[in-house]
This record gives structure tokens, C-alpha cells and sequence, in this order.
């Protein structure tokens, strides 16, 4: 089942190319404590509803919020808005534009932000229950693609405004404020975990973060793609062996010291080591089944690299094994 696979990267950086993968695929799959939670399209939507109840001249995220399945209006009546006088002004008034095409709607909007901003003072968790209630929100994010992680996404949202409230005063407008702090300080948070709700979904993951987990079926992509190269900087620093920096010789070309050879022999060594035991944490997270997935060649400080040096995989035909004392892999290359 999908539940029971993971993809472990060492670190997230090209996610983003693997979700979009997977949605292509249509494959549910749930991004564990990476980065990007308060930055998901259906966390953005929930947040310019916050921010349009508590303060009805937000422009900015007032047009978010028209622009969201909770009103459903199209660019052009936007771009009307705006020429009639001005987003904020025409929308917090009671007057239609001439030509606007989406009366009905814009009607309806009106009508959420006027009951909502009725029950503001209520706990921002039971608030924005009540909004998600009150927009069927859910409804909607369930007929799209990945619609079970976005709804458990919002769901997430309100009980961080639960958590808020049992530390903090618990004002609506206070909640709105913490939520542009942490977004704006670049809080890495997951997304939703899906696993825990008995949800069937591929986790994807960095290798760190899945330290103490283990899985029947576990993918390692970018096997080719390098890790951090040290020793390159002008000046070379080990904790142990201290500082070295380039010399000139006669002639005025730089050229690495003794001591320079020895700082950079040595981060590079210790760098190598760490890299092995990173591969050793990411490899043993498969109960049953280990996919390694990596290019043709071995390029030096690569995990890829590690394993060829000493399985020799690189040069190993399609269909070739490579055998353990308790385990068996295929080598595949087509």
C-alpha cells in the first residue's frame, strides 16, 4: 500500500520535482516535517480569511480570499473591483459595478465576512472551525488532488490555533499576528501527518527525520547527486588542527601548504565518514525492500560512490545481483 513506502532524501531540496511527480502519477503522497506548511495553497486560503475578518481593509489578502474556493471569483471581476474604486472599497460597501459578472458571489462573500466577523471573539480554534464549517471548505479541498492531506492540512491549522490559545491570550487578531511571524521567520513546518490518521499515503522525508522510523518499502533517489564538499574555502579550519591558509610561492601563484594539505585531507575525510553514516541511517529504514536509485557513473563524494567502492555497482550489467549474507539485490538498468 502506499502507506508503507517512503522516499528519504538527505536533504529537501529537490522535493518539489518529486511531488510534482507523484500528483502527475496521481499517487497521494504526505511531506513529513519538511518545509512549506504555512506556504500550501489551502493554508494561504484560511489565512487570508483570517486576515480579511479582522482587518476589512487588507487589501492584499482580501483579494486572496475572493480569489479562494470560499468565493470563487475570477480575475476579470477583480480587475472590475479595482476600476470601480478600489478592491477594499467596493467590497466592504453594498454596491454592484456596472458590468460585474459574478453578483451572486460577490454577494455570498459579503455575507460570510459579515456573519464571521459577528464571532470573532471566539477562540481562534473554535473560530476557525466554524469558518471551515460555514465555507465547506473541506468539501471542496476533498474533490481535488491530494484533497485528503489539504483537508487535513487546515485541520492541522486549527488545532496550532488551539495550542495558541492555551499559551496566549486568545484573540483572534493575536493568532492572525503569530501566523505572519512564523511564516516570515521561515519556520520549516510538515504538512499534516496522514500516516497517523490511518491515512495511505507515500512519506516523503529527509533521511534526519526519519531516524527511529522503518518502513517496508524505502526509496533513496539522488544516490548521484553530491553532498557538501569542505576544504575548498581560502581559509581552512579544523577544531583540531587549526587554521592553514594558501601561500605564494616565488613567482606569486598560490599553492596549499603543508598544513593546508593536512586541514583539507582531513575535512574531506571526516566529511566522507559522515556521509557513509547518513547512507547507513537512510538504508536501514527498509524492512523489506530497498530501492537505490542513482546515475551510471560514481562520482566522487556521492552516496553512489560509497556503495560502488564497495560493491563495484557501476560496473555491474543490467540484471547482474550483488548478495549479503542476508540479503539479495538486482541491479537494473534499463
Amino acid at each position: 500500500a502506499y502507506g508503507d513506502i517512503a522516499v528519504l532524501f538527505r536533504a529537501a531540496t529537490h522535493t518539489h520535482y518529486f511531488e510534482e511527480a507523484l500528483r502527475d502519477c496521481g499517487v497521494p503522497y504526505c511531506l513529513v516535517a519538511g518545509g512549506g506548511f504555512y506556504e500550501r495553497r489551502e493554508v494561504l486560503d484560511v489565512l487570508a480569511l483570517l486576515k480579511v475578518v479582522t482587518d476589512p481593509w487588507d487589501e492584499a489578502a482580501l483579494v486572496d480570499f475572493l480569489r479562494s474556493p470560499a468565493a470563487c471569483l475570477t480575475d476579470d471581476s477583480l480587475l472590475c473591483l479595482r476600476m470601480a474604486g478600489g478592491v477594499a472599497r467596493v467590497f466592504n460597501g453594498d454596491t454592484v459595478p456596472d458590468g460585474f459578472g459574478q453578483a451572486d458571489r460577490l454577494a455570498r462573500a459579503r455575507e460570510l465576512v459579515v456573519e464571521l466577523r459577528g464571532c470573532r471573539e471566539l477562540p481562534p480554534g473554535t473560530f476557525l472551525r466554524r469558518a471551515i464549517a460555514r465555507t465547506g471548505m473541506e468539501a471542496m479541498l476533498l474533490g481535488q488532488h491530494q484533497g485528503l492531506q489539504k483537508v487535513s492540512n487546515i485541520r492541522k491549522l486549527a488545532q496550532a490555533a488551539d495550542s495558541f490559545a492555551d499559551r496566549l491570550p486568545a484573540r483572534l487578531g493575536a493568532f492572525v499576528r503569530y501566523l505572519d511571524e512564523v511564516r516570515s521567520g521561515a519556520v520549516r513546518e510538515g504538512e499534516a501527518n496522514l500516516q497517523a490518521g490511518g491515512g495511505n499515503a507515500v512519506s516523503i522525508m529527509t533521511v534526519h527525520k526519519s531516524k527511529g522510523l522503518e518502513f517496508p518499502v524505502v526509496f533513496l533517489p539522488e544516490m548521484a547527486l553530491g553532498g557538501r564538499r569542505g576544504g575548498r574555502d581560502k581559509l581552512l579550519m579544523h577544531r583540531s588542527l587549526g587554521l592553514a591558509l594558501p601561500m605564494e610561492d616565488d613567482e606569486g601563484n598560490k599553492a596549499d601548504c603543508m598544513m593546508a594539505e593536512a586541514v583539507k585531507d582531513r575535512i574531506l575525510r571526516e566529511e566522507e565518514a559522515e556521509s557513509a553514516r547518513t547512507l547507513y541511517v537512510a538504508m536501514t529504514r527498509a524492512r523489506d525492500y530497498l530501492v537505490l536509485c542513482g546515475g551510471p557513473k560514481a562520482r566522487q563524494n556521492t552516496w553512489f560512490f560509497l556503495l560502488d567502492q564497495v560493491y563495484g555497482v557501476s560496473e555491474k550489467a543490467h540484471l547482474d545481483t550483488v548478495e549479503g549474507k542476508s540479503w539479495r539485490a538486482v541491479v537494473r538498468r534499463e
